[in-house]
């Protein structure tokens, strides 16, 4: 009888524990800041916002053909990952791991080519400011 009514206790103690947090709202984020970029124009642009450009801000930079990527932070992703994968060939040749570092050659080759779609000016300060930001 003992261990039934303890078993009883649990159980509703459960069923409210779960029926309570149900009730309560998300948390919700403050919206991001966008800034939208002309080709080109990435220094001129950012260079008086410095100081409030944060690693959630969202920079869309014009490409050369004067369209914008889908993505919201398609230069700075492609800048990250020329980064990345121009370390991961210096790492791999030096461990001597060839097909590690070929493999992270042909990607640095695609990057390279979706770059190319971007003035070199703003790639330039884009990489600028990834140093600077910590990125």
């Amino acid at each position: 009888m003992k261990k039934l009514l303890l078993l009883i206790i649990i159980v509703f103690s459960t069923i409210a524990c779960i029926g309570s947090g149900s009730t309560q709202s998300p948390t919700k984020r403050p919206p991001r800041e966008v800034v939208t970029v002309k080709s080109g124009q990435l220094r001129d642009t950012i260079q008086d916002r410095t100081d409030t450009i944060t690693k959630d801000t969202v920079i869309r930079v014009q490409k050369l053909d004067g369209s914008y990527d889908n993505r919201q932070n398609d230069l700075r992703e492609l800048c990250l990952d020329f980064i990345f994968y121009r370390d991961r060939i210096i790492k791999e040749t030096a461990r001597g791991n060839t097909a590690k570092a070929d493999d992270a050659r042909m990607w640095l080759d695609r990057i390279n080519v979706w770059l190319n779609a971007y003035h070199e000016d703003d790639i330039g300060y884009m990489w600028t400011l990834i140093k600077q930001k910590g990125w």
